[in-house]
C-alpha cells in the first residue's frame, strides 16, 4: 500500500505584522487507498482553522481521538459529549470512505444544548472526459514535419494538414 501525500498546504498568517509570512508545509496524512486522485501534481490552499480528516483505514481512529482531545484542551468534558463527537467524526470518515473522497475538512462544534454540530467540506476528483487524458494528440500535432494551415472563408473553414511521406527505401 503506497502513501499518497498532498504536495503542500500553504499557510498564510495575515496577523503577522510584516504581512509577508507565507510558508508551505506538507500535510502529514495518508490518503485512503480508494480515494480518487488526479493524475497530475496539484496544490491546494487550506483554511488554517479547519481540521483535515484522515480517512486511511489504519489511521483515522487515532486521529479522531486527537481531534477530540485538542478540541476540549484543558476542559472537563462529559463522556457523553466526547462519545457523541467521536461518533460524529466516525460518521464523517465513513461517508468519505464510501464516496471515495480525497480530502475532508471539518469544523467541529458543540451547541449550547450540548449537541454536536460539525460542518464538513469534502473534495473529490472525477474525470469528465470520455477517455483518459493524454498529451499524445498535442505532441503529434506539433511534431516535426507537420504543416497545419487553416483558411477562413465567408462560409467555412478549410484546414490543410500536410505530413511528408516516409522516404522510399531502395534496396
Amino acid at each position: 500500500m503506497s502513501v499518497h501525500e498532498l504536495p503542500t498546504e500553504t499557510i498564510t498568517d495575515e496577523d503577522v505584522e510584516t504581512g509577508d509570512a507565507q510558508e508551505a508545509r506538507p500535510l502529514g496524512i495518508q490518503w485512503h487507498p480508494d480515494a480518487l486522485r488526479p493524475a497530475f501534481d496539484w496544490i491546494i490552499k487550506l483554511p488554517p482553522d479547519w481540521l483535515v480528516i484522515e480517512t486511511h483505514p489504519a489511521r483515522w481512529k487515532i486521529q479522531n481521538e486527537r481531534i477530540v482531545d485538542d478540541f476540549f484542551t484543558g476542559q472537563r468534558v462529559p463522556s457523553k459529549v466526547r462519545r457523541a463527537l467521536l461518533r460524529s467524526l466516525e460518521e464523517v470518515v465513513s461517508q468519505a470512505q464510501r464516496n471515495k473522497v480525497l480530502l475532508t475538512l471539518l469544523k467541529p462544534g458543540i451547541n449550547e444544548d450540548g449537541s454536536v454540530a460539525n460542518t464538513a467540506l469534502s473534495l473529490t476528483f472525477s474525470s469528465t472526459t470520455p477517455r483518459l487524458s493524454s498529451m499524445a494528440p498535442i505532441q503529434r500535432a506539433f511534431a516535426p514535419g507537420v504543416l497545419h494551415r487553416t483558411h477562413h472563408t465567408d462560409r467555412s473553414c478549410v484546414r490543410h494538414i500536410h505530413r511528408p511521406a516516409n522516404p522510399v527505401r531502395r534496396q
